[in-house]
């Protein structure tokens, strides 16, 4: 099998791309190749250094990475003494998050408390399989992979800066 490498890099393979079977637990996988699986007639090596705490990017497992991140404010003398205002939107809230989490997000949530007020951050994950069902769902057209060799309909093109009607063109709705 063809490796493919892209400045040092052991490319994913493209049998499944974009496939949601396959993806299970792996998600925003990217291996990386070792020193030794180098090719000796490389003239360069390249060398990937990762973070090992970049914990700010990923959320508390740190496998899953955070792709949104909602933060709201309460004052913490208010707490004691709610208005029925502010149960209304705290129960908006929890209604809010719960449908996210039926929709399939990962919801973490995290509280930094100060003297004058509490500070929440909820973070979000949206799962492939979560993103792909919304894309289809939606008819977003979007290429997961980038076409290297887009055609180009040439005599389209040439039938059009001489005025003569192309009798073959035909007005495709949702262009693959």
């Amino acid at each position: 099998m063809e490796r493919n490498k892209l400045n040092g890099l052991a490319a994913l393979p493209l049998d499944d791309y974009g496939s949601t079977a396959s993806t299970k637990h792996k998600e925003d996988q990217v291996r990386i190749m070792q020193e030794d699986q180098l090719d000796t007639a490389d003239e360069q090596n390249i060398h990937v250094q990762l973070k090992k705490d970049d914990r700010g990017m990923y959320c508390n497992d740190g496998v899953r990475k955070i792709d949104f991140i909602l933060v709201y404010e309460e004052q913490t003398e208010t707490k004691k003494s709610a208005s029925a205002a502010e149960e209304r939107i705290k129960k908006w809230r929890q209604k809010f998050l719960k449908n996210l989490q039926k929709a399939g997000l990962y919801i973490e949530e995290e509280i930094v408390e100060n003297d004058k007020q509490l500070i929440t951050f909820i973070k979000l994950h949206a799962p492939w399989e979560v993103c792909c069902a919304y894309a289809e769902s939606l008819s977003i057209r979007a290429p997961l992979q980038a076409h290297p060799n887009p055609t180009s309909n040439w005599s389209s093109k040439l039938l059009e800066t001489v005025h003569i009607p192309n009798v073959m063109d035909q007005a495709v709705p949702n262009t693959p």
